[in-house]
């Protein structure tokens, strides 16, 4: 199985996907097939046991269907803004080429376990009776199965040439008739276990209108060629299900684009690499701190931090790291140390962050470092200028002594991403930065 995709050589708006698919061998078996009349009882049961249907391995070629459909999308030109067939943004339409099988060329093995199931049938005349000879019957229909089978091979490839494009090519449409448009949900972010297991089992995860968790909408916007890989481009939207009016957030995007040899070049053999932009990441968070759930950070083992602003993240482009500005609210205590203050104060710093691939398949986001060298403490905050540097300096103390206890601390792990598509199985591969501000997922399909 497998799909060619190419771009229309004339318009930009065209690709070409070449379903195809090959077997060297199939089979069907039965185990007993036997019908009966219900008006005419008396006859019985008609039918057999064991039925086989085969490809001959040795004397078939392979089983081989293609099936072209030539996708457009949306781009904006005169023919599609103004033509008979116009599209609009956001817009998909399918049409499904001629499918080429070579059913007809098939060698099939077909057969039965006899004796054949038939009613007894005797004629008799003038007294004399004479019952029909069922071995022969069946010996007839036996020298009969082969065109039988090859009647039914051409009428099968009649059935697919004619049909199966407008059925494939109408399912389609209709699909995806204004782009292809799914919801997936999210647990909120930074919720305590306690706080999801409840949500999880009152049924609130899935409540079809005002669902306890945050709702990722995407929406089918166009799809290009770029070095023999299929690029989709989606709009999405984040917000809290629990609100009564949702203002769908969309991304603005970024003004540079990703560098596309880290989909071509990753050297990772993937199926599919989903690039993601920080806007997205970010607006996950915004939606835990509108709950109010990044007011205090409690690392388990007695450390609670107090979070004065929500964090934010963007990637840093020399160090091709995730960077969290975070903004914490502390009251020095010590008499001659408040002195020097204006409790609380508030400090500023960057965390750096990565993504990797744990164990169990899932991607953990882990703390690396508090960076001593962007912690910042405004000046509000300082009572006497002369004692800044100091002040600072101590704040960088405790930074590094952090960092010694909570190197490479896992903050969450994500398990909402679907680990399939459709009934096709998925499989992470990794995780990658685009210093533009993207991160880069790469999965693999199994089939």
């Amino acid at each position: 199985f497998g799909i060619d995709v190419t771009q229309d050589v004339e318009k930009s708006s065209k690709v070409f996907a070449t379903i195809k698919v090959e077997a060297d061998r199939f089979a069907l078996n039965v185990s007993s097939l036997k019908i009966s009349d219900q008006r005419h009882q008396f006859m019985g049961k008609i039918g057999g046991d064991k039925i086989y249907f085969n490809l001959d391995q040795s004397k078939s070629p392979n089983l081989k269907v293609e099936i072209p459909i030539e996708i457009e999308t949306f781009n904006g030109n005169v023919e599609q803004l103004f033509g008979e067939s116009r599209l609009s943004n956001g817009d998909i339409r399918f049409r499904v080429l001629e499918a080429k099988t070579n059913l007809d060329q098939l060698v099939i093995n077909t057969g039965w376990s006899a004796p054949l199931t038939m009613p007894k049938v005797s004629v008799s005349i003038n007294g004399r009776t004479a019952y029909l000879r069922t071995d022969r019957v069946e010996s007839a229909i036996k020298k009969q199965v082969p065109e039988l089978v090859k009647g039914l091979q051409e009428s099968l490839q009649q059935y697919v040439s004619d049909n199966v494009p407008v059925l494939i090519e109408d399912l389609l449409n209709n699909r995806f008739q204004k782009g292809f448009a799914e919801q997936v949900k999210f647990y909120p972010f930074y919720e305590s276990d306690e706080e999801l297991n409840r949500i999880e089992l009152s049924g609130e995860f899935e409540d079809p209108e005002y669902p306890n968790a945050y709702v990722l909408g995407y929406r089918f916007k166009n799809f290009s060629m770029a070095d023999g890989h299929l690029k989709l481009a989606i709009d999405t939207f984040m917000e809290d299900g629990l609100k009564d009016k949702n203002e769908y957030f969309n991304p603005s995007g970024h003004k540079f684009p990703y560098n596309k040899k880290i989909v071509t070049e990753s050297g990772l053999d993937q199926s599919a690499a989903v690039v993601v932009n920080t806007d997205i990441i970010n607006r996950y968070i915004k939606l835990s701190c509108e709950r109010g759930l990044f007011k205090k950070i409690d690392f388990g083992d007695g450390l609670i931090v107090n979070v004065s602003n929500c964090p934010q993240t963007y990637i840093h482009k020399t160090e091709k790291e995730i960077r969290l500005k975070v903004e914490v609210e502390d009251k020095v205590g010590g008499f001659f140390k408040s002195q020097l203050v204006r409790n609380p104060i508030r400090v500023s710093f960057e965390a750096g962050l990565r993504i990797i691939l744990n164990k169990e398949g899932l991607f953990e986001l882990q703390l690396t470092k508090l960076h001593e060298n962007t912690l910042k403490i405004d000046d509000q905050y300082i009572r006497f200028k002369m004692f800044k540097k100091a002040i600072i300096n101590a704040a960088k103390t405790m930074l590094t002594d952090l960092n010694k206890k909570y190197k490479n601390f896992s903050l969450y792990t994500v398990t909402d991403l679907p680990n399939t598509f459709y009934g096709v199985q998925l499989k992470n591969l990794g995780v990658r930065l685009d210093k533009n501000g993207y991160v880069v997922f790469y999965v693999k399909a199994i089939l």
